[in-house]
């Protein structure tokens, strides 16, 4: 005979093992709220960040200017990667989706990029960049001579390029779409608001990319090789 003790252990044990199980198994809800204030957050603490280095930039030497320079392209690269674009991760596509909320509203590929970008301290008309086709957003915002345009579908030439290249963030023109392309110690990932199947906001390696594997054409250019587009977020000037 189980002892009332022994038997009152038991059933709690199953209990809390049925709690534990429904905790892990039902999907929390979505709190769109706390997702935008964390946002809001990580924006004005990239805001204070410039303002610190923009401060030091304007007291510093020649030789100081550099390295804050530099220092601003990692910056700059970890902001957008790390903590502006996994907000973003599954916003709707739209063709005419403009919101500037993450998660909230639909966004498309050209407003994905420039309103990214905005919300990492860049001072652009995220409406009227966004509004241009792709290889006009990469010649407005990369060097030339780190431009890059490869046809007939070439996907392989494509990947040996960009293999070729430094860590950093890119932007990729594609037939009729962009997004960014991050190199983190050599790994390719394709950042974009996607129109294919899961028609949302995505980051997916490069190789498995079905938009760009179906695009005839692609035009690249390395972001945040542009000094001159760095020494502009530093010191707030527009784009």
């Amino acid at each position: 005979m189980i002892k009332p003790r022994t038997y009152l252990i038991t059933l709690l044990l199953v209990i809390l093992g049925l709690y534990y199980w429904y905790s892990i198994s039902t999907p929390r809800k979505f709190n769109l709220k706390a997702h935008l204030y964390k946002y809001n957050t990580v924006k004005t603490q990239i805001s204070h960040q410039r303002d610190s280095l923009r401060k030091t930039y304007q007291q510093a030497s020649k030789t100081e200017k550099q390295v804050l320079v530099k220092h601003s392209q990692r910056y700059l690269q970890t902001s957008l990667g790390q903590k502006i674009f996994p907000y973003w991760y599954g916003t709707r596509w739209s063709y005419s989706g403009t919101t500037s909320s993450p998660r909230k509203g639909k966004v498309a590929c050209g407003y994905f990029v420039t309103t990214t970008l905005q919300h990492a301290g860049f001072k652009l008309n995220r409406y009227r960049l966004a509004q241009q086709a792709a290889s006009v957003i990469i010649r407005r915002l990369c060097e030339k001579k780190s431009i890059q345009t490869i046809g007939n579908n070439d996907t392989e030439k494509l990947i040996a390029y960009l293999r070729k290249q430094p860590d950093g963030m890119y932007i990729l023109g594609l037939d009729t779409h962009v997004g960014f392309i991050e190199k983190r110690q050599g790994k390719l990932d394709f950042i974009h608001s996607s129109f294919s199947t899961r028609r949302r906001v995505v980051r997916e390696p490069v190789i498995n990319s079905l938009v760009i594997s179906n695009s005839s054409i692609y035009v690249v250019g390395n972001l945040l090789a542009n000094k001159k587009l760095v020494k502009h977020w530093l010191l707030k000037k527009k784009v």
